[in-house]
């Protein structure tokens, strides 16, 4: 068995039918867009001086491990269930570039090991040249910030035919309403690995109040 991943037998497979429905679609991946209550986390960013958008990534690629769908990626005619997922995050570079930042995650990380890790990370890749990106990466979710908008809708470019499994949170400008911290989230899942249900799952487990 490989150390990273073992495979899902698809004929003894729960979902199965779902699979097999769903894997040939051309628009796979289906979208959710919501808002969350941080309250609790923004309180934990100023109490331990953390940048807040560390936290909500720590938190984020924490709760993903937690629940399966979210490391089960296609691979040809495989499922494959990663054991570890690590955050891939497009990071802001000047005034109109980005890169693609990678950071390292281990089941049961603390906050301050994942943000220490963070900050070097960004330091060695923030001068890099070009975007950095790792196209043969399956362990990762990508991951997106937009600190400017408090979004209610997204839509993610594609590549038409590319077999990407991936998925793909962002996380938009967080607003106080009635007194509470809220933060505006899209997740986006191969319907052929995961439900609603399991999108669902997720978001309740990023409330932090």
């Amino acid at each position: 068995m490989n150390s990273q991943y073992d495979l899902i037998n698809i004929d003894q497979w729960d979902r199965a039918d779902a699979f097999r429905f769903f894997r040939g679609f051309d628009e796979p991946f289906f979208n959710i867009c919501t808002q969350v209550d941080i309250s609790g986390l923004l309180q934990e960013a100023r109490r331990h001086d953390h940048p807040p958008s560390l936290l909500i990534l720590w938190h984020a690629i924490r709760t993903a491990n937690a629940i399966e769908a979210f490391r089960l990626r296609l691979h040809g005619d495989e499922v494959r269930r990663y054991h570890r997922i690590k955050p891939a995050c497009t990071m802001r570079r000047g005034e109109n570039g980005y890169y693609f930042g990678y950071f390292d995650y281990e089941h049961g990380m603390s906050a301050e090991d994942f943000i220490d890790h963070g900050r070097a990370a960004i330091e060695s890749q923030q001068h890099r040249p070009g975007l950095g990106a790792r196209p043969d990466a399956e362990d990762v979710i990508h991951c997106s910030m937009l600190p400017w908008i408090s979004f209610t809708g997204l839509r993610h470019a594609r590549h038409s035919g590319y077999p990407d499994s991936i998925p793909k949170l962002v996380f938009g400008k967080f607003t106080e309403v009635d007194g509470k911290w809220m933060l505006p989230i899209a997740v986006d899942l191969h319907h052929a690995l995961a439900d609603g249900w399991h999108a669902a799952q997720w978001i309740e487990k990023m409330e932090w109040k």
